[in-house]
């Protein structure tokens, strides 16, 4: 995890690794992005945006989490965006300002 992540989004951050890690073994990557990774969260108001990159996405993936991130989009904001690793590369020249 970036160190640099907003101190008010960092114990939703961990606590969300933590419980995706035991979720998704497979976990390739985890990544903070807009106001959590920056000077502008506020905590209570901020949604905490993550891209979770995986070797695969598809429904049986996906199922496996619901309970997880329906608990932490409750209580900490927290919306990942799941990514397999084919779509980070096959998307990184379309967006690459972005990424």
């Amino acid at each position: 995890m970036n160190s640099q992540a907003h101190p008010g989004a960092r114990k939703a951050l961990e606590e969300f690794r933590e419980e995706i890690q035991r979720v998704y073994p497979e976990l390739v990557s985890l990544v903070a992005y807009g106001s959590a990774a920056g000077e502008h969260f506020r905590q209570g108001h901020s949604d905490v945006n993550l891209i979770v990159v995986l070797p695969r996405v598809d429904a049986e993936t996906l199922t496996r989490g619901v309970a997880a991130l329906r608990k932490h989009r409750v209580r900490n904001r927290v919306l990942p965006l799941f990514l397999s690793e084919e779509e980070l590369r096959q998307s990184a020249d379309v967006f690459a300002v972005e990424y």
